[in-house]
């Protein structure tokens, strides 16, 4: 895609049909379970994530749980990303006029080209 290509745009509030309060959910998990230390590292090596080799232990220990935890929203290629039903978009660039400038160029004294 190019530098400044637009992919999406803001509705004015005119344009919007309806719009719905978010509310936290009642039942909310709290995950603050340790995950295996190996399983920590498989999911790190699996991923490609580069930690920080200036990170304490348990610095890391910790990081690696969070990432982990939210494992979900990281993709190994093209087939783990998923769509989230319901907020699905059809994003269509604009066309947009191509303009090329056609400069000759000119070849030093001496080397060939006539000038």
């Amino acid at each position: 895609m190019k530098k400044n290509t637009k992919i999406a745009k803001i509705l004015l509030p005119h344009n919007v049909s309806s719009i719905t309060e978010y509310k936290e959910p009642e039942n909310k998990i709290e995950t603050n379970s340790e995950e295996n230390p190996e399983n920590l590292e498989k999911f790190i090596s699996d991923y490609k994530i580069s930690l920080s080799p200036d990170l304490k232990t348990e610095e890391r220990r910790k990081l690696m749980n969070l990432l982990f935890e939210f494992g979900d929203i990281f993709a190994r290629n093209m087939t783990d990303i998923k769509t989230f039903q319901g907020y699905q978009v059809d994003l269509i660039p604009k066309k947009s006029k191509c303009h090329q400038l056609h400069t000759p160029i000119q070849t030093p004294p001496g080397r060939g080209g006539g000038g």
